[in-house]
């Protein structure tokens, strides 16, 4: 999977959890959008200051659910107002949608996720229980 070759073309709030979130084996970003004075807002797809969305996408393999995997915890475990919409397009099929607002800002998440993803291994399937790690079939990992 691809991701933005350059990151300027992001906006400044969301750059840091985009380029984060696109080094994670499995998973690419799709949209984003990091706030906007309300006077600015002239499309829905942007969104007031002080929230934030990345959209992306997860290959449907091990290493694909993996990577939600790992999104997932890293929000799961926050107290604050964060969340993970699903939703599906006919052409790319299911995207997900890293929501934030309020206290949470982007750089925050983009932080944490940076710990989890340096512990990720493209080769194997981590697992959060504890479990044995599951080896990826090579189709998987390219």
């Amino acid at each position: 999977m691809t991701w933005p070759e350059d990151l300027a073309e992001i906006e400044a709030p969301v750059r840091e959890l985009v380029r984060v979130m696109n080094e994670i084996p499995g998973l690419v970003t799709l949209t984003s959008c990091g706030g906007h004075p309300e006077e600015e807002i002239q499309y829905l797809d942007q969104w007031p200051e002080g929230s934030f969305y990345v959209t992306f996408l997860c290959e449907d393999t091990y290493l694909g659910w993996d990577a939600l995997n790992t999104v997932a915890d890293v929000i799961g475990n926050d107290g604050r107002v964060l969340g993970i919409n699903v939703d599906g397009d006919e052409e790319i099929g299911v995207t997900f949608s890293l929501n934030g607002y309020g206290s949470i800002s982007a750089d925050d998440v983009a932080h944490r996720l940076q710990s989890h993803v340096q512990a990720l291994d493209p080769h194997r399937c981590s697992r959060q229980d504890g479990g044995a790690p599951m080896i990826l079939d090579q189709k998987d990992t390219q």
